[in-house]
C-alpha cells in the first residue's frame, strides 16, 4: 500500500467535520469484521464463477446441452471477465473497506444486473443476493456523500475513453437485449443474450466510474484494464467468428481500449478525494 502526506490542498477536497465529529460518526469495529467477512465469501464466490468460465476459449468446465456449450463460448467468457471486475472490488474492499469508489461500483453492478436479468430469470435473486449482502453490510456509507467531488479534476483523455467504450457497450446491450426477447437461436435458448447485455452494462459502468478520481480509482482502472485485454486478445485470436464476438476488428479495438485504462491506471495522479485525515490508497 502507497501512504500519502496530506497537503492543505488534499484536505480542501475532503469533508469539512472535525476529527471528533469523525470519530463519532466511525462504524463500530465488529460492523467492519463482518464487512470484511462478507466481502471475502462474496469475493471468492465471483473467483469460482471466473474461473469457471473465462476459461471457456479453451476448455468448457461443467458442460451442458443448452448453456455451456460449443457455441456459447464467447459469452461464457464474457461473463467470467466482467465477473472478475465483482472479485477484484470485493476482496479490495475486504482489505481496505474505505476504497468507497469500489462500493459505489458494486452497487450499480447489482442494481443493473437486477433491472436487466430478473424480469426474465426471477430464480437469478438468489445469485443476485451473494452479492448484495455486502452492500448491505458495508459501514462506511456515509463517505460516498463525497461523490460529486470525485469528478473534479479528472483527465479528460480518460474520461472520453471511457465513455467511447461505454457507448460501443451499451450499443451492444441494446442489439442483444431484443435477441433475447425475440430470439429462437441456442443463445437466446440458454438466456446468453440477456446476460450478455447485462455484462455489457456493467463493464461499460465500471469504465465510466474508472474515470473519477474516487478511493480505489487506480484498482478499477487495472480491473477494467485487465477485462478488455484479456476480451480483446480472446475476440481477436480464438473466438473471432463465435455468435455475439466482437471479431478481430472489435477484438482489436479492446486490446487498444485495455492499454489505455492500463495506462490511465499506472500514470494516473497519486491524488485522489478522500473525506477523512485518513489516506486511502487508490
Amino acid at each position: 500500500m502507497c501512504c500519502f502526506q496530506i497537503s492543505p490542498d488534499d484536505m480542501s477536497s475532503g469533508s469539512s467535520e472535525s476529527p471528533l465529529a469523525e470519530s463519532h460518526h466511525r462504524p463500530h469495529r465488529l460492523r467492519v469484521i463482518i464487512f470484511r467477512v462478507v466481502a471475502v465469501l462474496a469475493g471468492l464466490f465471483f473467483v469460482v464463477a471466473v474461473v469457471l468460465m473465462a476459461s471457456a476459449p479453451w476448455v468448457l468446465l461443467q458442460p451442458d446441452q443448452v448453456t455451456r456449450t460449443e457455441l456459447n463460448r464467447w459469452f461464457l467468457t464474457v461473463a467470467g471477465s466482467v465477473d472478475a471486475i465483482a472479485a477484484g472490488v470485493l476482496l479490495a474492499l475486504a482489505l481496505q473497506p474505505r476504497r468507497t469508489l469500489l462500493i459505489v461500483e458494486h452497487a450499480g453492478a447489482a442494481i443493473v444486473a437486477g433491472a436487466i436479468i430478473l424480469p426474465f430469470q426471477p430464480s437469478f435473486a438468489a445469485i443476485l443476493a451473494i452479492g448484495v449482502v455486502p452492500l448491505i453490510a458495508y459501514p462506511y456509507w456515509r463517505e460516498v456523500r463525497t461523490f460529486p467531488s470525485w469528478w473534479t479534476g479528472v483527465s479528460r483523455a480518460v474520461l472520453i475513453l471511457a465513455a467511447l467504450a461505454g457507448v460501443g457497450l451499451l450499443a451492444t446491450a441494446a442489439i442483444a437485449y431484443p435477441r433475447q426477447i425475440g430470439g429462437t437461436d441456442p443463445a437466446a435458448r440458454g438466456g446468453w443474450w440477456l446476460d450478455y447485455a447485462e455484462h455489457a452494462t456493467v463493464l461499460a459502468l465500471a469504465g465510466v466510474l474508472a474515470a473519477c478520481r474516487g478511493p480505489g480509482w487506480r484498482i478499477l482502472r487495472g480491473l477494467c484494464s485487465a477485462v478488455w485485454l484479456y476480451l480483446g486478445m480472446v475476440a481477436t485470436l480464438v473466438l473471432p467468428h463465435h455468435p455475439g464476438s466482437w471479431g478481430r476488428l472489435g477484438g482489436a479495438a479492446a486490446l487498444l481500449v485495455g492499454v489505455g485504462f492500463g495506462v490511465a491506471a499506472s500514470r494516473g495522479s497519486k491524488r485522489e478525494v478522500t473525506d477523512s485525515p485518513r489516506r486511502t490508497p487508490p
